[in-house]
């Protein structure tokens, strides 16, 4: 997916199931841009937009491929442990995260 681009423009990134924008802060200190993020979760995207000014789109298996703009480095969040809903205990534990 990745364009032609200049040596001197700023690399261009996707945040991929973004939360609330945890690796997009440090590429945005390196100068890079985001180009598109996508999280399914309604309070991660609310979040993401306070701190962003823009609202991920949603589940990405929703997306279509030529919706997602050239990019050169793909980032990708993991789940918060203490969130995720494929633990085998459905309690919120917070000392995971």
């Amino acid at each position: 997916m990745t364009a032609a681009r200049s040596a001197s423009a700023p690399l261009r990134f996707i945040d991929l199931f973004c939360g609330i924008g945890g690796f997009r802060i440090p590429f945005e200190k390196i100068g890079a841009r985001c180009v598109f993020s996508s999280d399914w979760d309604k309070h991660s995207q609310t979040t993401y937009a306070a701190n962003f000014g823009e609202r991920p789109h949603g589940d990405i298996h929703t997306v279509a491929v030529a919706d997602i703009p050239a990019h050169d480095i793909l980032c990708g969040g993991f789940p918060c442990p203490g969130k995720n809903p494929g633990r085998l205990t459905p309690e919120f534990d917070p000392s995971r995260n």
